[in-house]
């Protein structure tokens, strides 16, 4: 008989960027490498509100929002083979999402048979890349391209939700920043924006990876401040499975 796809050995779960989906060009490009290359599964995760499907609580996701990351793992470790490895991959606000996922309870990836993850580009101290974000270029052509499917589906979730936030303000918002403060930072219970991006920030969890880890960031990312990117000659890691490669070049995303 044919082997069922539950056989499989090695499972990849990917987690796309902001407002990307399963069907997300650079998603379909990390599948499909992780398919012709290595022979291994993939599963597209959609954040709640993408991918052609709508939400049914007023939540969406965020930077720091791991529910959905951590449900999947539990239910591919379930779904497969109970020899089966599991591998994450993280791009963007993604990685963000896997490393505080790896960070804030390492005891769950072991768990569940999480054995290594790979992440790209991740918006390290948060705070400072969004004034990047916002700002010239990036502003032009990620926040205006952001704004334009953010918003209905704010609209969408307030007309299900009324109340639940501020929707004048966030039609209002020109700038990631503004929408965070209108509609982030009170669905998801935070202070303000900025309180949002303090407890988002993965660096103060890094130190507590538990799995063979890789962050590739690139030094010339337009979004980024490298500035603020983890060093593999910081102490705090000398015994953390995680290793830091910056490109000099390939901008955000530019080499997935």
């Amino acid at each position: 008989p044919a082997p069922s796809w539950s056989d499989a050995k090695h499972v990849v779960i990917v987690v796309g960027g902001t407002e990307s989906s399963s069907s997300g060009p650079y998603t379909l490009r990390l599948a499909a490498a992780v398919h012709e290359r290595l022979g291994w599964t993939a599963r597209l995760i959609n954040y709640r509100g993408c991918g052609g499907l709508s939400s049914c609580t007023p939540r969406h996701y965020h930077l720091g929002f791991t529910d959905d990351l951590r449900s999947v793992v539990e239910r591919t470790a379930a779904e497969y083979d109970e020899n089966a490895s599991i591998f994450l991959i993280g791009v963007s606000l993604g990685g963000n999402v896997v490393l505080k996922y790896l960070g804030e309870d390492s005891s769950h990836p072991r768990a569940h048979r999480v054995c290594g993850a790979a992440v790209a580009c991740v918006p390290f101290k948060p705070a400072s890349a969004q004034f990047r974000l916002n700002s010239g270029m990036s502003r032009a052509v990620y926040v205006s391209n952001f704004l334009r499917t953010l918003k209905p589906k704010a609209v969408a979730q307030y007309l299900r939700h009324p109340g639940s936030f501020d929707l004048l303000g966030v039609l209002r918002a020109t700038t990631i920043r503004e929408y965070d403060e209108y509609y982030t930072a009170p669905v998801f219970g935070f202070k303000s924006a900025m309180d949002y991006y303090d407890q988002t920030n993965v660096l103060p969890v890094l130190s507590s990876l538990s799995v063979p880890t890789i962050v590739v960031n690139s030094l010339d990312d337009p979004v980024l401040h490298s500035e603020s990117f983890p060093s593999n000659d910081d102490r705090e890691f000398d015994h953390v499975p995680v290793v830091f490669k910056y490109t000099h070049h390939g901008g955000h995303l530019g080499f997935v």
